[in-house]
């Protein structure tokens, strides 16, 4: 749950939490915590929830990426089960 904090923590107007989808910088501007959430820390275990180091999730709600931002359905598009942030896979 430490997480969510930091997100609101470095929300607008400061410089944003971030981490990387496919090389691409993902900021995280609002999030929320999601619960117990099986998995490794950084993968999404499903639509818009990535898996903490807590065993929590966190469930992210809106996310700028490529100077886009992404909320509700285009956000979970964005977002599919399986990615892992912070990692590239090209």
């Amino acid at each position: 749950a430490a997480v969510d904090r930091w997100v609101r923590a470095q929300t607008r107007p400061y410089p944003g939490a971030f981490s990387t989808l496919d090389g691409v910088k993902l900021y995280i501007w609002a999030a929320e915590p999601a619960g117990p959430t099986p998995g490794t820390p950084g993968s999404l275990a499903t639509a818009g929830v990535v898996a903490c180091g807590d065993g929590c999730g966190l469930r992210l709600l809106e996310v700028e990426a490529a100077g886009r931002v992404l909320e509700g359905a285009a956000l979970l598009a964005a977002l599919p089960p399986g990615a892992t942030l912070g990692e590239s896979t090209g």
